[in-house]
Order: C-alpha cells, then sequence, then structure tokens
C-alpha cells in the first residue's frame, strides 16, 4: 500500500512539470522544437499541430511574364508577410542548353512553314520572331556570353485561422497578377511542397521555368523598389510608383551611416550630394566636408560651406592647420537589442591608421624605400600602442579617455 503511494506521488509530481522543464529534458534539439504532428491528409493545405494548429498552404510559380524588372517583377511574392518563398536554382551545362534550343528552333521554323503555306501572316510573323530570339539567344550562349537555368519557386504560407489563410492565398494571387505572374497551390501534393519549401528541401514534384542569367538577375530581392524615408533630402521620383523619394544619412533604418555615389563624368554626382548636405543641414545636421582646391579655383564644397556659415579649414604645406593623427574619439555604434546608440572605443582600429600614417611617412615618396619592411611596421606599431598605453587609454572603455581629479602631478591627475 505504501509502495502505490509513493509511485502516485510521484507521477502526480512528473505531471506537474513545466513545459519549459519538460523541453530541456528532452534528448536533442530535434525533440524540443519538432511538433507533435501533422496533418497531411487534406487536398489543399496540411495543419502543423503543437498547442496551437497552424495552417500552411505553398503554392508554386507557374508562369513568369516574358520581361522582367529587378525589384519590382517578383519584390511582392517574394517578400508577402507570414510566408516562406524558396527558390530553387539549377545550371544547365551549355551543350544541353544549345542542343535544346536547336531542337526548339528547328519546331518554331516548321510552325512559320506552315503559317507561310496557310497564309497566316500574323502567326508567320511571330514565329518568325520567334526564330530569331532563340537563334540570338543560342548564339551568346555558344560564345560563352549567356546562359540558361532552371528556376522553380514555392511560396508557403501560414495561419492560425483557414479561413484567413484562404484570404492570403486570394491576396497573394493577385499581387502576381499585376507583374504578370501565375501563382496555383500544390493541390494534393502538399506534404512534397512543404517539404521542397524548407532548407533541406529539394523539389521532387518540378514547375520549373527556363529562365537566362539577365532574367534570372531580376529574381533576387535584396533590394527594395520602394525605397524611401519619413523626412529627409528629396532626392528624386520612384519610376515605378511615381511617388517622391526622401533619403536620411542617420535613419533608424540603415545599418550604417555611409553611401556611394557613383556615375560618369556629368551625371550630376556633385549636385545630388550638395542637394543631400544642403536639406541635412536644413534639419539641424553638421557637416565636415574634405575638398581639395584644383590648380585654378577653390574646392567645390567649400564654396557650400560659406554659403551656409561655415568654416573652411586649409590644409596644405603652408597652412596653420595642425592635425593629430594620435586623436581619437567616442564612437556610437546601433545597439540592435537595446534598440538605442551606444559609445564605443576602437583603439585597436585607431592603432593602425595611426601605424598606416606614420609608415607613409617613413617611407616617403619612394614606394620601394627598402627601410620600411614588415619589421618596421611591427616597431612603429608597437611604440604606438606604448604611448597609448602611457597615457591609460584602453580599447572598448570610452571612459578612459577622460581622468577626474584636483592635484596634477607630473602632467597628470
Amino acid at each position: 500500500m505504501l509502495s502505490r503511494i509513493k509511485r502516485n506521488f510521484r507521477k502526480k509530481n512528473i505531471e506537474t512539470v513545466s513545459t519549459e522543464e519538460n523541453i530541456f529534458r528532452k534528448k536533442t534539439i530535434v525533440d524540443a522544437i519538432k511538433p507533435q504532428a501533422i496533418n497531411c491528409l487534406p487536398d489543399n493545405h496540411i495543419e502543423v499541430i503543437n498547442n496551437v494548429k497552424v495552417f500552411c498552404r505553398t503554392l508554386y510559380v507557374r508562369a513568369i511574364p516574358t520581361n522582367a524588372e529587378f525589384t519590382h517583377t517578383f519584390e511582392g511574392i517574394l517578400k508577402y508577410p507570414n510566408s516562406n518563398a524558396t527558390v530553387y536554382v539549377d545550371p544547365i551545362e551549355q551543350g544541353k542548353a544549345i542542343k535544346d534550343l536547336d531542337r526548339d528552333i528547328n519546331i518554331i521554323e516548321t510552325e512559320r512553314l506552315e503559317a507561310a503555306k496557310d497564309h497566316d501572316v500574323n502567326r508567320h510573323r511571330k514565329m518568325q520572331s520567334r526564330r530569331e530570339e532563340a537563334e540570338g539567344l543560342s548564339d551568346t550562349i555558344d560564345r560563352g556570353r549567356n546562359k540558361l537555368f532552371k528556376i522553380a519557386i514555392f511560396i508557403t504560407l501560414y495561419s492560425y485561422d483557414l479561413n484567413e489563410l484562404d484570404k492570403m492565398s486570394a491576396d497573394i494571387r493577385s499581387i502576381g497578377k499585376k507583374t504578370n505572374i501565375q501563382l496555383a497551390s500544390c493541390y494534393n501534393y502538399h506534404d512534397k511542397a512543404f517539404k521542397a519549401s524548407t532548407l533541406i528541401g529539394k523539389n521532387n514534384i518540378g514547375y520549373w521555368h527556363i529562365v537566362d542569367k539577365y532574367s534570372l538577375s531580376t529574381l533576387f530581392h535584396y533590394t527594395s523598389s520602394d525605397f524611401t524615408h519619413l523626412k529627409g533630402a528629396l532626392i528624386g521620383r520612384n519610376l515605378n510608383t511615381k511617388r517622391h523619394v526622401f533619403y536620411n544619412l542617420f535613419d533608424e533604418s540603415l545599418r550604417a551611416y555611409n553611401a556611394v555615389i557613383t556615375g560618369v563624368t556629368g551625371s550630376g554626382k556633385s549636385t545630388l550630394l550638395k542637394k543631400i548636405l544642403a536639406d541635412h543641414m536644413d534639419m539641424g545636421c553638421k557637416i565636415i566636408g574634405l575638398d581639395s582646391d584644383s590648380p585654378d579655383d577653390r574646392g567645390e564644397y567649400s564654396k557650400l560651406a560659406e554659403i551656409y556659415n561655415g568654416i573652411n579649414i586649409e590644409i596644405h604645406s603652408n597652412s596653420k592647420t595642425i592635425l593629430n593623427p594620435f586623436d581619437v574619439n567616442v564612437e556610437y555604434e546601433w545597439h540592435y537589442e537595446r534598440g538605442v546608440e551606444v559609445p564605443i572605443l576602437n583603439l585597436n582600429e585607431k592603432i593602425k591608421d595611426v601605424t598606416r600614417i606614420l609608415t607613409t611617412m617613413a617611407r616617403g615618396t619612394e614606394r620601394s624605400n627598402s627601410i620600411v619592411n614588415e619589421i618596421t611596421k611591427q616597431i612603429i606599431r608597437k611604440a604606438v600602442s606604448k604611448e597609448y598605453e602611457d597615457l591609460e587609454i584602453l580599447n572598448g572603455y570610452p571612459e578612459s579617455l577622460y581622468t577626474t581629479g584636483s592635484i596634477i602631478e607630473k602632467g597628470k591627475l
């Protein structure tokens, strides 16, 4: 009797163990994260069963447009909310690509001759155009300037409600139609389609399309076609949406405060940069520009600084301006977990910069100066590091730049 009570007590304690503790008792990570069950019986979706039920439906791209535009054509379906997009890309060997194109050219030519025999002018014209296009593609592949690929696109939608899943399916189909993309459900194949949408999945159900490398480049959606900030410099108009585009160098959505403006001579690089700088100064930003004078005129950004009552600092052999390469300041980086900017002191990078400057000065104008070698660089680096150590400035500790006290001894507080 006593043994039975102990067994019941032990069983009761096990039942009261929290779900979190049960997770840590699992043998493997897979045991901890895998669902309780997956129902693959429905024809038009699957159900992932855990503490709550998740309805999943996988769609495939049935038809793609003849012409595609980078960041615009596929963006809407590949970035759809609560979905997982999977793109399979399989390169086609050059010989096979040319062989397949030759076969297609023969078929097209046969249809063209039949259209000519039937006096079907419109069909004859279309077949003639298709033949010229196929021959041109075959020629560029034969010369190594182009390549063919097989692609397949699967998009799995997730929802806690089946009716909502139906609405999402209709919505993403509507988005695809705007850019001539046809989406269809993997009816009766949702178990295989769901596997195909995973990282380790394989496309065992087909739905392939043939594209060349230029068409393939439009498929990737790492750049958005609807880029703009809430405030900033007005830099133009979106060619797709026709809306104004504002750019803020310090917008929180950016991962870094860096930008590069490129273009051929006369394309407007300087004009655009001046516009961005002027608008940022109107927003209260302080700008520091590094500009060099041309042989017959002053630097163009010197004039911009004077217009905005700025200061021009001249840097040349006769200038009274002194630059201290050892000067180090606190920088700020965005802390994504905390959502704030945090101060940092990257002294190691500063030591590298100073070492490069002093090495260049030691080398002078002779690039082949044999005195400056790796041993010289190590000596300079150690000397630079020693200077900061003597001042008790430490890497990663912004507070080490400052010292508080009331008594000065030998030049130190």
